[in-house]
């Protein structure tokens, strides 16, 4: 009984140490989740900058808006380490310059401003809903991650209180051993 009783206090100590780690892991989980948060807050707003200054810049004729535009974008993508891209931005930008090459021919030029303004508008509100999406994923993520260390708590909190009354039990079962010997 008492090899049983040393092995239950000894788990209880370790038990309890868990719980203290896990919360500690949970608290920072926290404090990192809200930088998270921010950092996507800013991937947002830096999304809704580039969607005005991509208004603005198109309006300039275009071998200065294109230059000016790929300067701000570059900045602001790298000041943020923030990138989008993939095949259907490929796609979009070369369907983007035959439609620019094909008004440019004709003799619609007056409708060149107009036109990039509409197109930069819908690659920003992409961009910008890529962006959402990231943000809400990271969000559900750690709060999937936070759940399963609460989950982890509970479970260890559940274990220490069977430990505690195993070993109230032992502690008793001796106390009327000894009052009888």
């Amino acid at each position: 009984m008492r090899s049983e009783f040393q092995s239950l206090l000894r788990r209880q100590v370790s038990y309890v140490e868990l719980i203290e780690m896990l919360r500690k892991v949970d608290e920072e989980l926290a404090s990192t989740g809200g930088l998270l948060r921010g950092f996507a807050r800013s991937a947002v707003a830096l999304q809704l900058v580039l969607m005005c200054g991509n208004v603005i810049l198109n309006f300039f004729p275009a071998p200065t808006a294109r230059t000016l535009y790929q300067r701000l974008v570059l900045v602001a993508v790298e000041g943020a380490g923030y990138l989008g891209g993939g095949t259907d931005e490929a796609v979009f930008r070369l369907a983007l310059d035959r439609f620019f090459e094909a008004i440019e021919k004709t003799a619609a030029k007056e409708f060149v401003p107009g036109v990039k303004v509409v197109f930069g508008l819908m690659e920003d509100l992409a961009s910008l809903k890529a962006a959402l999406r990231t943000e809400v994923e990271s969000k559900d993520e750690l709060n999937a991650q936070a759940q399963h260390i609460r989950n982890q708590i509970g479970r260890a909190q559940a274990e220490l209180m069977r430990i505690r009354s195993r070993v109230d039990d032992l502690t008793s079962r001796a106390q009327r051993v000894g009052t009888t010997a």
